[in-house]
């Protein structure tokens, strides 16, 4: 039984999970939701926080740059695991 169960979907804009209220596992979810937004918009969807974190390489030409031109921003940038680029 999986700890997360999917609650919405929205074909190719956004599926939201919660906790498995019924899952008895070891490792109970430390998280209420969980919101993973597809398509070219995670960058909006960060800005206007709808979301808390964008995983992957994801950024467009455009966000990257305006991502760059931001202090605030640059700071909130971490590396995540399997990263492995060589700067």
């Amino acid at each position: 039984m999986n700890p997360w169960v999917l609650t919405e979907y929205t074909r190719l804009q956004r599926s939201i999970f919660e906790p498995n209220m019924n899952y008895s596992g070891r490792f109970w979810p430390c998280i209420e939701r969980v919101q993973n937004v597809y398509g070219e918009r995670d960058c909006d969807a960060y800005l206007a926080e709808e979301i808390d974190i964008v995983n992957g390489p994801v950024f467009s030409p455009s966000d990257q740059a305006y991502l760059e031109c931001s202090a605030d921003l640059m700071a909130e940038l971490g590396l995540s695991p399997g990263d492995f680029r060589a700067q």
